[in-house]
Formats: structure tokens, sequence, C-alpha cells
């Protein structure tokens, strides 16, 4: 993260050469960058061979941490620490590129790499006698060791969500929280000081962690239940900037809404934050104590709350991250885009992004960007806005117009550019029930969707995380929904793809049942606006599902049911057609195909040189040809991006082979 590369400027001097350059790495934020759980070691090892060496590394510093051995004498101790130290501790930060820093964090959690550090530090402060950590003397053997380790733990968490999950999980948040109490108390009795340098390195490296493991904000609750708010607040406001700054944008990951005065009782927060970014683009390596993209990130963070939306533009942050956007560098792009869309929930951040020198014409350029995170946030900025990309004029409401003279009051023609998902014919009523979530949550709402489609209804659910420019799809979900389910999370609520939806749904005058799918969480800011006193379904797992369903299918009715209860699933639908009857029967043909039959099946259209189709099943075969007439658009992304079917002629022959099933 963006404090490790602050370390060595706020720092006293003294500080080692190896720190110093472990400092000096820029961190670069790719939220959803992350590995499979269940993929195997070979699978990296082919998929990054450039890593081959650092994987093997921390698979030897894994066993090595795990074995009591390595604990029982000062040599074997010294013999781990200094293999960490050559091999190990700052592997994230010899590769250039944000994938493979990922990548090898992300293996090296899902080797218990986090789970037996955490061990090897509980072990190794009970050995030294230690209930905490206050100060940290390198130069001695028991901070060597000590910071060693803490560094390991920042670097990866830094790199991988999945590793700064497994220290959570692990206790390393639980003790480094009791170290900054113990550090609190210890300044206030005046036996401390931040300004003594062990004890600035102690606090340093423990905020950085924190910091890392906070934004990537699949541990909130944990920082909650911790009481990791009050721990922090007392270093908001220290004199070091490094350690104000981590502890601010810290605090934005995890502080609730209800409790945002906490953070920003006084707007020189803002002022803060903001000005350190503006230093930062006006040094030529974009850093000035973390690196801009990091600043960005935290600003966005600080934006999640609705009242500190206005406040941060009218500080002067939107110029800022405009310039950011003509970035040659995407890691640069993608915070700032992604904030500029947070900010534009605001009504009136709006008219300070629409009359924004340059900005509007940056995003427009973003919106074909090749990252479809960046792409997807470009879009979504016009769409809050209501601009019309091409014309750049305001749309106004003509989206809401329904010609009813068409089937079922489906949208009038000049609407059909958004309404690709439109499916006539298909139901009672001509639509569907339309399931709004966040994708941590996908495994229950499947779960719910199998159960309403065995029901009768059809739903619309995006199971293949639309990404890049996706405004039409999921405005057309909304048009053509006849109830839209919500399933309500704290993620759900600080997700921007959610709330757009969400929103999107309640302009339109949609019917809106909300569902729990987070136990005892309680909506607020604008999901709590939204949904206000409204009767949920809690399917977070206390309850049997099916019988929840039961109960949200007696409050459905008929809504969204197919003619004559034959069940469908939609995904991602594009054209406003019927499925043909063809469909099922090829799908029922396929179905029971072995890999010979694939492989003789790629060889009859001359597809036989890309050899990875031959792992598709006769099952998964048979919906794409069911996704290459429902969502042609999505297919054809699809099959490039994830079958890595790149050249024209190949599109074309695939398309013909699923064809002529």
């Amino acid at each position: 993260m963006g404090t490790t590369a602050s370390t060595g400027t706020a720092m006293a001097a003294g500080t080692t050469t190896a720190f110093a350059a472990h400092t000096l790495v820029k961190w670069k934020t790719r939220r959803e960058l992350t590995s499979n759980p269940g993929q195997t070691d070979r699978t990296v090892y082919e998929k990054y061979p450039e890593l081959t060496e650092a994987l093997e590394a921390v698979e030897e510093a894994s066993q090595r941490l795990g074995d009591p051995e390595n604990q029982k004498s000062l040599k074997a101790r010294t013999s781990l620490i200094s293999y960490l130290n050559e091999y190990v501790t700052g592997a994230p930060l010899e590769f250039t590129k944000v994938e493979e820093r990922s990548a090898l964090a992300t293996y090296a959690a899902e080797i218990q790499l986090a789970d037996q550090l955490t061990e090897y530090y509980m072990n190794t402060l009970e050995m030294y006698g230690l209930s905490t950590v206050t100060h940290l003397d390198y130069s001695s053997i028991r901070g060597h060791e000590l910071h060693t380790l803490r560094l390991l733990a920042l670097n990866y968490s830094d790199a991988s969500m999945e590793f700064a999950t497994r220290l959570v999980n692990a206790g390393f948040l639980r003790l480094l929280l009791q170290d900054l109490s113990a550090v609190s108390e210890g300044i206030v009795a005046g036996k401390l000081s931040i300004k003594n340098k062990n004890v600035h390195v102690a606090l340093w490296t423990n905020i950085s962690i924190l910091h890392n493991c906070a934004k990537w904000e699949n541990s909130k609750q944990d920082f909650q239940e911790l009481d990791a708010i009050n721990i922090l607040l007392p270093y908001k406001d220290a004199e070091n900037q490094g350690i104000k700054a981590a502890v601010i944008m810290t605090l934005a990951y995890i502080v609730e809404e209800e409790n945002n005065h906490i953070l920003t009782s006084d707007e020189s927060v803002f002022d803060f934050m903001i000005s350190l970014l503006a230093k930062a683009l006006e040094k030529d390596n974009h850093h000035e104590i973390f690196w801009a993209d990091e600043l960005a990130a935290g600003l966005e963070a600080l934006a999640k709350n609705e009242d500190n939306k206005p406040v941060i533009v009218r500080k002067g942050a939107l110029p800022l991250l405009t310039k950011m956007l003509s970035s040659p560098d995407e890691t640069e792009v993608d915070p700032a885009v992604s904030a500029i869309w947070e900010l534009s929930f605001n009504n009136e951040n709006k008219t300070a992004i629409k009359t924004e020198n340059e900005c509007l014409d940056r995003v427009k350029d973003l919106i074909k960007h090749r990252n479809p995170d960046i792409a997807q946030a470009a879009d979504s900025i016009f769409w809050e806005l209501d601009i019309d990309v091409e014309s750049g004029e305001e749309k106004g409401k003509e989206l809401d117009t329904i010609d009813q003279n068409l089937p079922n009051g489906a949208p009038s023609p000049k609407t059909w550019p958004s309404s690709k998902a439109a499916l006539w014919g298909e139901s009672a009523s001509g639509q569907h029930i339309m399931i709004s979530y966040n994708w941590d949550n996908q495994p229950i709402l499947i779960k719910v969707k199998d159960a309403l489609v065995s029901l009768g209804y059809k739903v619309w659910m995006d199971i293949e995380q639309m990404r890049g420019s996706t405004s039409d799809a999921m405005s057309s979900a909304v048009e053509n929904a006849a109830v839209v389910l919500i399933a309500m999370s704290q993620k759900y609520k600080d997700s921007k793809p959610c709330r757009k939806e969400a929103e999107y749904a309640d302009e339109q005058n949609k019917a809106i049942i909300p569902l729990l799918v987070q136990p005892g969480y309680k909506p607020n800011g604008w999901l709590g606006l939204l949904v206000g006193k409204a009767l949920y379904y809690d399917i977070s797992g206390k309850f049997n599902i099916r019988s929840k369903v039961n109960d949200l299918a007696t409050a459905l009715g008929d809504r969204g049911k197919r003619k004559g209860g034959v069940p469908a699933f939609l995904v991602v639908p594009d054209h406003s057609r019927t499925r043909p009857s063809s469909v099922q029967g090829s799908k029922k043909a396929v179905q029971d195909w072995g890999k010979e039959d694939v492989i003789g099946w790629l060889k009859s259209y001359g597809l036989e040189k890309l050899s990875h189709l031959s792992s598709l099943t006769g099952e998964e075969i048979g919906y794409l040809q069911e996704l290459r007439i429902e969502a042609p658009e999505f297919f054809h992304s699809y099959i490039f991006d994830r079958l890595a079917v790149k050249h024209l002629r190949d599109m074309k022959a695939l398309s013909t082979a699923l064809k002529q099933l």
C-alpha cells in the first residue's frame, strides 16, 4: 500500500537501506484482481512463469514458518529471518505488474502463509515475554525479527485482498490494535513519544498493515467489533503527516455513515487530503507521502458518506481528479474515474462535473478503455449525469416513455437502444424478476434464483459480473422488471454499480422487495432512505432459504411469472426476441458430450488449434449457444476475454459451430 511507499520519507534518519528501498515501490490499486480460491499451484506457475522463483520461495517460507523447530533456537530463528529477508519479504515489490504482485500474494494466502506468519509472530512475542509491541529497534535481534515479520505482512496484504483477509482472520488485526492501544497509553502516561525513532517505526508499520486490511473492505465488521475506530482516533491529528494520512484513510474505509462526524468533525480532514493530492500531482513521480492513486482512493472512501460528497468537490478535488484521467498509468486513472463516479451521485456535484473544464471530454475518452473497470466507471458517470455520450446533450426523461400500443407496455422504439434486454411475450406480464446484488453474495442469490425459477418465475440475474459499458444492459433489465429484489448488505450499500441499479429501479417506480443477506445488517445512508421501513425477507443463513423463498413468492404473486409456469433463467439478455425452441433441443443433444466429443466437434470446424477450448464440457457448450442467441454482445465479450478467441475468423468459426448444433 501507499503507506509502505511513504515510510522512507517519514522515518527518522537511520532507516536501513533494504527498508528504504522497500518503501519506494509504488502500490497500485486493483481491488477485484483476485485468483480462484481453488486454483492449483500448477495453474499459477503456468500462468505466471516469471513468478516461479518467488512462488517457490513463499512455499518454503510457509513450510518453515509452520515448523516449530524453526523457533526453538537462535540459530534456527536467525536462519529463517534471513531467508525471509532475502527471498520473501520484498518479493512482491520486485514485479512491476499489479497482476503479478497480486497473483503472488494471493497464492501465498492460499498456501496459508498468512496463517503461519501470524502464529509465528504470536510465538515470537511469547518467547520474548511481550504482550504488545510499542517500539521496534531493528538493530536488535528481537526488533529485527518482529520488523521482518511485519514487513512481510505489510507487503503481501498490500497486494492481495485474500492475504489481508487471512491476516485478519488469523488474529493479526487484533494484535496490531492491542499494540496501538498500548502506545496510546504510553504517550498519555508520558512514557512514550512518537518522535522516538523506534516508537515511530512500530507505529508506522502497524498502521500501514491496518490500512492495507481496511482498504479491501472485506474486514470492516472485524474492525468495528475490535473497536478499531476509537483506538485509531487519537492518531488522527498526529503531527507526523504520514501517520495522520494513513489513519484518516483507514478510518474512511471503516467508519459507518451514522458515525461520519467522528472522522469529519471539522473540514480540515478534506483540506489535508486534497492538499496532499495536489502536492503529489505537482511532482514528477506523483508522490507526496503517498502516491496519487492512493490519495484518490482515500478521497473516494471519504466520499462514500453522502454528507462528504459536496464538501470534497467544493474543496477543489475535482480538477485534481480530472487531471489524473489523462495519466498514461491506468492505475492512476482507475481510482480517479472511480472517485468521480462516486461523487456524481450527489446532485450538487453533478452540476460541478458538467462544468468542470475538460472533465467530460476525458471521461468520454475512457468509455472504450481496455480496462473494463475504467470503462464501466466512465460510462456510469454519463449515466448519472443523464447525458447522451454521443451528442453530449442531456437526455431528460425520454427513457421513461412507454408506448401503450406496444405489447405489454414495452419501451417505445426511441428507447430501444437503452432496452436491449427487453423480452416480450415470454411471461404473463412480459416482465421478469430482477435480482440486484453484490458479487460477494452470489452463492446465496443463485439459490434464491433457482428456487424462484422452479416456482415458475422468469428471473434476470447477472451471473458473469457485467463490466465495461453496461448501462444499456442494466437499464433494460430494470425497465423490464416486474419486481426488483435488492440483496441488502454493507457491500451492496458501498457498491457504486449496486447503487446505480437500485436508484434507477426507484426512479422507474419499480416495486422493490429487500432481501437481507448479511446477518444483523441495518441499512443506512442512501440504501436506508431507499428501502425505508419496507418489509424485508431475511435469507442471511439463519433461516431455511426455500421456506423464505416460498414466503417471497407469496408477496410476488403472479408478477414475473411465465406463461404456463414454465421455468426460464435469463442471463444478461440482449435482444427483444423469444428464445427459439431449437436451443433447448441443442443443449440436450450436447449436454452429455465427453472430451473426445468436444475435440471432434472443434476439429470439424477447424478450431482444433484453440486447444484450450477442449476443456469445455458439453453442458457448457450448450450454454454458450444459448448465450449466442440471448446475449450476443455478452457472448462475444465472453469468448474474447474469457476463452481467448481473439481473431475474427475464429469467432466466426465458433459462432457457426454453435449455430449448427
